[in-house]
């Protein structure tokens, strides 16, 4: 169910926020979970269900796949990757026509693709794909 999952920046902070995708008429949601310490003494821990607000533009969804070391890939991650013997780093996107994710000319199912960093804060890596 990972293809499920969604993450956005913080209208507060602008830091990543994961959950499930929600708009309303105050604009766009991550519905996420956050544990909250109820009794110090008997180490109690309580989970509630919150609604994130999240910048517009910044919703991003989980491609369904996992890079070489496990993590999950989200649109917006910049991945590298060797076609031939050339490395390569882009950007994962979603393709309308094609109906998947897209990362450059890399195979979205290869396990050799790495997730490097993200569009927002690492696009200086896609100037040099050598990483």
């Amino acid at each position: 169910m990972d293809r499920f999952k969604f993450r956005g920046r913080r209208t507060e902070d602008g830091t990543l926020v994961y959950g499930s995708l929600l708009r309303n008429e105050c604009g766009w949601h991550i519905a996420t979970f956050e544990s909250y310490c109820i009794e110090s003494d008997t180490d109690s821990w309580e989970l509630k269900m919150v609604l994130v607000g999240i910048i517009d533009g910044s919703q991003e969804q989980c491609a369904g796949l996992k890079d070489k070391n496990g993590k999950l890939i989200y649109e917006g991650d910049i991945c590298s990757f060797t076609v031939g013997r050339t490395p390569e780093a882009d950007v994962v996107k979603y393709s309308d026509i094609y109906a998947h994710y897209w990362c450059g000319n890399a195979n979205m199912g290869a396990t050799a693709m790495e997730i490097i960093g993200n569009i927002h804060n690492d696009s200086h890596l896609l100037e040099n794909p050598e990483v």
